[in-house]
């Protein structure tokens, strides 16, 4: 019976209705144990012959030789005795036959029109599918422009999925308009390319809220030059609503207590600040006042002489706040004037440190003799620094690089 049992649960829900209605009994006690035998064979009969019909029905159980065969590593796929090869062709267009004088009075060396037919030709068509921008800028003039303007297509398709949006626009309703803004406001000609290979987003943006971003700038009493700055140092500020770039830095003015001209100076300075809103801005804010124990006034001559200060990582600055202030001795007051020390890496610090403290020249007490600033040390000339710094020559600083 058990037998039996499995063999109705393996049964198509076809399979088990007829069984159903069979009139075979549903108690072990009415079976015999012939009767039994008899029932088993039957349920597996009618199991395996209707899981038969249906497998042929969807081509499940085909003979062998004309089964689906995909190889993993073929280019063909044979079903029968057709092989198919891959990859498609670009044009899938069929095959059209003039066999009833079609083109009887067509003269081929005149334009095609409906009184002078021409012969279809699917190679001056643009492929019915592709992967890749590559193979439509040859049918497409609006992408013509794009490359000749410098537009990068391939950059755009590795880092975007703006692909298959280019391809739909047309140039004189979606893109003319937003490049001819883009010169009103003082974009060279030349930059047009480096810029929608930077920010493709912007021909997909609407004319009125652009035109409306570029007011709200004007409007804040940003000049013409500050706010062609704007666009381009932070690629996508003109993509990002009025509402949220005005609420960004109505923060920043109430957080640092920062006046009109001096919000303005810091925008210009470094436009990216605000890029990804407040909340990276607030965590440093809490960072530096809590953890390091900076005044709001310091924190905001920080923020006015280095702006990039508050775009690094968090766990690089208290690296090398810890060295700063433990292995070299300056204090907070000292390291608000130069903040570009908390911006340097702890090894970059600690090498040229080692460097004066081997030559016994690290020495930074403004009261004392051979003093060197934090300034000196954090010169960007390597020279500079082994001259004015360390009283010694490029050449042996280098030798100590070596050897360190």
């Amino acid at each position: 019976m058990n037998r039996a049992l499995r063999l109705v649960q393996v049964c198509s829900r076809r399979g088990v209705r007829s069984i159903a209605r069979s009139g075979f009994p549903r108690t072990s006690n009415d079976w015999s144990d012939d009767a039994k035998e008899v029932a088993e064979h039957d349920f597996a009969s009618t199991a395996l012959s209707e899981s038969r019909q249906e497998r042929q029905l969807f081509g499940m159980d085909l003979d062998e030789s004309k089964r689906l065969k995909i190889h993993e590593h073929s280019e063909t796929d044979v079903i029968g005795d057709e092989p198919r090869k891959f990859p498609r062709p670009v044009n899938t267009f069929r095959q059209v036959t003039y066999d009833e004088g079609e083109l009887a009075n067509s003269d081929l060396n005149m334009p095609p029109s409906p009184s002078n037919p021409h012969p279809f030709d699917p190679e001056s068509l643009p492929p019915t599918h592709t992967r890749t921008l590559a193979n439509l800028v040859n049918h497409y003039e609006m992408l013509q422009n794009l490359v000749e303007l410098g537009m990068d297509l391939f950059s755009v398709e590795l880092r975007t999925k703006m692909a298959p949006t280019l391809a739909k626009l047309n140039w004189e309703r979606d893109v003319a308009p937003r490049l001819r803004l883009l010169l009103k406001i003082g974009m060279d000609m030349t930059e047009l390319g480096d810029y929608l290979t930077r920010n493709p987003f912007i021909l997909i943006q609407e004319m009125q809220d652009l035109v409306a971003r570029i007011n709200y700038l004007e409007s804040k009493r940003f000049t013409k030059s500050e706010v062609l700055r704007i666009a381009t140092k932070s690629r996508y500020w003109l993509n990002n609503d009025v509402k949220i770039i005005d609420g960004r830095l109505g923060w920043l003015q109430q957080q640092f207590e920062l006046s009109g001209s001096q919000l303005r100076q810091l925008i210009v300075m470094e436009p990216r600040l605000i890029a990804f809103g407040t909340g990276p801005l607030q965590r440093l804010c809490q960072t530096f006042h809590d953890e390091l124990g900076f005044s709001g006034q310091e924190m905001k001559q920080m923020l006015m002489k280095d702006p990039r200060l508050w775009m690094t990582n968090r766990e690089e600055i208290l690296k090398s706040h810890a060295y700063l202030m433990f292995q070299m001795g300056f204090s907070n007051r000292r390291i608000a004037m130069s903040p570009l020390a908390l911006r340097t890496p702890k090894w970059a610090l600690k090498r040229r440190h080692e460097f004066l403290k081997k030559l016994k020249r690290d020495q930074y007490d403004p009261e004392k003799a051979h003093y060197v600033s934090l300034d000196l040390l954090l010169h960007p000339s390597d020279s500079e620094f082994s001259t004015r710094a360390a009283g010694s020559s490029i050449a042996v600083y280098n030798h100590y690089l070596k050897t360190c």
